[in-house]
C-alpha cells in the first residue's frame, strides 16, 4: 500500500461495454472485464484513483452512462474520472470499420458524459479535442425545438456544460 501511494495517483482501465460479453467481444479476452472490474477495486482499496477509458462501438454507443452507473452503484468502486475514447483506424491497425462509431454517435455521447458528471460526481473529459464550433452547432442542431424555449441563460449553461466535458486528457 505504501509503495502505490508513493509511485501511483491514478490508473485508468480501458472498458468497451457494461457486461463482460460486450466488453470481450472488443478484446478478445475472456475474464478481462471481471479482471478490470478487481483491479479497480483493488487499487481503490490502497487508496489509488482509478478511472475508465470507455472506448465505444456501435454496440456500445449509447451505454457509457449505464457503465458508469453499474460500477458506481453495484460494483462500489468509487471512480475519479471517465474518459470517452474514440476509436481511430491508423496506419495499418485492423479495426473493423463497421463497428467503429460516426461522428454524430461520438457527439451524442459527450451528452452522457455531462449526465455522468452532474449525477455522480466524476471528473468527465473526451480525448480528443472537439472543435467547439462543431460541438456547439451539432448540440444546437439537436435540440433545436427545446433550446430555442428556454431563456438564454439556461441555454448558455447548457452550453457551458456540454464544452466543459470537451478535452484533451494528456
Amino acid at each position: 500500500k505504501e509503495f502505490l501511494n508513493k509511485r501511483l495517483n491514478h490508473v485508468g482501465f480501458s472498458l468497451h461495454g457494461k457486461t463482460a460479453k460486450l466488453h470481450e467481444a472488443f478484446t478478445q479476452l475472456p475474464g478481462s472485464f471481471n479482471a478490470a472490474i478487481k483491479g479497480m477495486k483493488r487499487l481503490g482499496d490502497f487508496g489509488v484513483s482509478v478511472g475508465i477509458l470507455f472506448s465505444p462501438f456501435v454496440d456500445t454507443k449509447d451505454c457509457l452512462y449505464d457503465t458508469v452507473r453499474m460500477f458506481v452503484n453495484n460494483k462500489k468502486i468509487n471512480l475519479h474520472t471517465v474518459y470517452l475514447n474514440r476509436l481511430v483506424k491508423v496506419g495499418g491497425c485492423r479495426i473493423n470499420q463497421d463497428i467503429m462509431i460516426n461522428e454524430s454517435d461520438y457527439l451524442d455521447m459527450i451528452t452522457q458524459l455531462v449526465k455522468v458528471r452532474e449525477d455522480f460526481g466524476v471528473v468527465v473529459k473526451t480525448t480528443d479535442g472537439v472543435p467547439y464550433c462543431r460541438a456547439l452547432s451539432y448540440l444546437y442542431m439537436k435540440h433545436k425545438k427545446e433550446l430555442i424555449s428556454m431563456p438564454l441563460s439556461k441555454r448558455q449553461k447548457i452550453a457551458q456544460e456540454y464544452l466543459n466535458a470537451i478535452g484533451t486528457c494528456y
